[in-house]
């Protein structure tokens, strides 16, 4: 079984364990989605937090979701739970560097250089040839190695 195949299973299991939860119909989904983005933008991240967990549990294959709960978990600097939740993001869709770079991004801020580099290199990897994202790939490959050395 595939690291993938294990962590998708792993949402199933918990999907099928929190089925008692209410249920949303995909318009209440969307709102709740647009509150906890508003909350986010607005620095609220502990209310958008608890927005986007409920959107994981009630949808956990919604990569949007995720993302929100990676970045609301990141911008209160709490690493560990954010790097689960952008490890999420990159096995939903594994052709997206933006995951691995804000993982990255966490673990150079946890002083975790030398993972943070191996993040970055799959980030790269990823990204096209012409993407923006590859000057803060460079940018932050830059500072994590004046650390390390």
């Amino acid at each position: 079984m595939t690291m993938k195949d294990a962590v998708l299973e792993m949402i199933a299991e918990a999907k099928e364990a929190t089925s008692h939860l209410k249920t949303y119909s995909q318009d209440e989904l969307e709102r709740i989605y647009t509150s906890a983005y508003h909350l986010y933008t607005q620095g609220n991240y502990p209310k958008a937090t608890d927005l986007f967990i409920q959107l994981t549990l009630s949808d956990p294959y919604e990569i949007m979701y995720w993302k929100g709960l990676a970045g609301s978990y990141q911008m209160q600097s709490m690493w560990e739970p954010s790097l689960h939740a952008w490890a999420l993001c990159s096995l939903l869709n594994e052709e997206d560097p933006e995951s691995h770079f804000h993982a990255a991004e966490c673990l150079f801020s946890d002083n975790q250089r030398e993972e943070a580099l191996k993040a970055l290199s799959l980030a790269k990897k990823l990204c096209k040839e012409e993407d923006p994202l590859l000057a803060k790939i460079n940018l932050l490959q830059e500072l994590c190695l004046r650390e390390v050395h």
